[in-house]
């Protein structure tokens, strides 16, 4: 039986849809990471940029900018890239990019013009990458 063409992960196109449309929850152990990382201690990060409507204490919420995405997207030419990509949160490390999930469509909609249909097939125009062929690489 062959595999379902929805199901297979492929390359990271960084569109930047999932980080826009979700915020990442992240473990208290992580945040001494991050904060590390940024050179700034755990309280002055939960105070800069955790989500203070999160009241559950093992986990913070990172806040969204506005109009919106997460506070560590930044752009770089079409390119949607996470500024602490070295220490990003499990949760978005884990991200698996695939043509089931609804943030991938479309990301590949904006980004390379192309459609999926029911079956995983595409359609459109592409604009110069091969993002499906590639091995996954989460950015």
């Amino acid at each position: 039986m062959s595999e379902n063409p929805l199901q297979v992960p492929f390359e990271c196109t960084c569109c930047g849809v999932c980080c826009t449309l979700h915020q990442a929850l992240v473990e208290l152990h992580e945040v001494g990471k991050i904060s590390e990382f940024l050179g700034i201690t755990q309280d002055h990060f939960i105070e800069i940029y955790a989500d203070k409507r999160w009241k559950v204490s093992e986990k913070i919420l990172l806040k969204h900018n506005a109009p919106g995405g997460c506070v560590f997207l930044s752009k770089k030419d079409d390119l949607s890239l996470c500024s602490i990509h070295k220490v990003k949160p499990s949760v978005c490390r884990s991200w698996e990019s695939s043509l089931a999930r609804k943030e991938c469509r479309q990301g590949l909609s904006n980004k390379l013009g192309v459609s999926v249909g029911q079956l995983g097939h595409l359609s459109g125009a592409t604009k110069g990458t091969q993002p499906l062929n590639s091995p996954m690489n989460n950015h």
